[in-house]
């Protein structure tokens, strides 16, 4: 990621060309939510978070979304009001 970015517009840019991408390939029941989450991931954790990424079908069957990144905010000690986190 570039310094000069910001996350946010750097998740325009994302949201944006995938989107665009999207209805390219005439795939037009997907929508982004509007909000977001970012954690950084070290080097040495790259393959479990891969791993962690090509299995999350899988893995969101056991947990869902909103249970395991409220667990994340907690085990990292930052404070949130549920009420803002989802749509």
């Amino acid at each position: 990621m570039s310094r000069t970015l910001s996350i946010a517009k750097t998740l325009e840019n994302i949201k944006t060309a995938s989107s665009k991408w999207l209805k390219e390939k005439h795939i037009l029941d997907f929508a982004w939510q509007t909000g977001y989450g970012v954690f950084g991931v070290s080097h040495r954790d790259l393959n479990e978070a891969i791993a962690y990424v090509a299995h999350q079908e899988e893995h969101y069957r056991k947990i869902s979304l909103q249970d395991e990144y409220r667990t994340l905010l907690r085990e990292h000690g930052i404070q949130f009001d549920k009420r803002y986190l989802w749509d």
